[in-house]
Formats: C-alpha cells, structure tokens, sequence
C-alpha cells in the first residue's frame, strides 16, 4: 500500500500552491474547480506521493465533523500484499481501541510497541494466540475500557497521519534554509 496523496485543509489553495511549486520545487499536477473554489494538486515530478491543496472554505458545514487540523491521507491499494494487510487490520484496530493480537513477525511488533496495545506470540502458536484472546474476555469493565484507552491513545501517537507530515515539513523546511 503506497501514500498516494495527502489533503491538506488550507486557507488559500492558491497561496500554497505558490509556495510548494516555487519554493520547494513541486510542480503542479492539477486543478479541480469545486464551485467558486479550486482544488489544486502538486507534487514531485520524479515521485507519485503529492498534496491536495483543499481550500478550507470547501468544509465550511463540515458534515461528517473532520478534524480539518490533521491531514487526511489516501492510500493506493494496488500493491497491498498479506504483510501489509496485516499492518493495516493493526493499525485500524488499534485505532479503534481494540488490542492487537497478533504473531511476533514483520512489523507488527513494531507498531504495537512497548505499550500494553497489544499481545505477541510465536508463529503459528495458535494455543498461546486463543489463550491470549480468551483471557481479553475475562478483563472487568474497567480494565477493558483502560486497555482500549492505551489502544486509542498509542495509534494517536505513532500512527497519525500528522506525525509524517510533521517530518516531510520538518525535511522541506531545513532543505530551504
């Protein structure tokens, strides 16, 4: 699965438009009249990743209540093999607040982390994996809402869509100075 573009809500898509194709060096890729506004798009010439420049004035009623301050990232999925499907049912778990209960291989140990958002077991241990499920079922109330909480709470801090953005900025900003 590859980042295919990145929305970003802004002020005036034209404005940044400028910014990103003459300060940076992207290019224009298109442009989309949505009413009165236009959606522009830009990126590099060499890569497939870009920005979706989205004028905020497009989400003035906002109906399904973004959270217009964080980036929304759109994903190709034409490449998505088992391991990456893998890392995607993880993610959309955690995000969700659901414990991640998985084998200890690829990056799945990674994404859960050190954090209690998960439980790890050897390949193919298919006893320890149905132990570990089960005992989720034992948890009160209050150890099931805590756990979901360290689920959310993890996904938010290492798997935001804002967390990469924050770099690639932090990358494009230093390669001005």
């Amino acid at each position: 699965m590859n980042v295919s573009y990145v929305v970003l809500y802004v002020n005036d898509a034209e404005v940044c438009r400028r910014f990103w194709v003459e300060q940076v060096g992207m290019t224009e890729r298109y442009r989309i009249q949505a009413g009165p506004h236009e959606i522009i798009q830009v990126g590099f010439a060499d890569q497939g990743f870009s920005f979706q420049l989205v004028p905020l004035e497009l989400m003035r009623n906002n109906p399904d209540g973004l959270d217009l301050a964080t980036p929304s990232i759109a994903f190709t999925v034409s490449d998505l093999d088992a391991e990456r499907a893998r890392l995607v049912a993880a993610a959309e778990a955690l995000a969700c607040g659901t414990p991640v209960v998985a084998s200890r291989v690829g990056g799945i140990p990674e994404m859960i982390g050190d954090q209690f958002a998960g439980f790890l077991h050897e390949v193919g241990d298919t006893s320890t994996a149905a132990s570990i499920t089960a005992s989720l079922f034992l948890l009160s109330d209050d150890e099931r809402e805590a756990l979901r909480a360290t689920c959310r709470a993890h996904a938010e801090q290492t798997l935001s869509p804002k967390r990469p953005i924050d770099q690639y900025l932090a990358i494009y900003a230093s390669a001005m100075r």
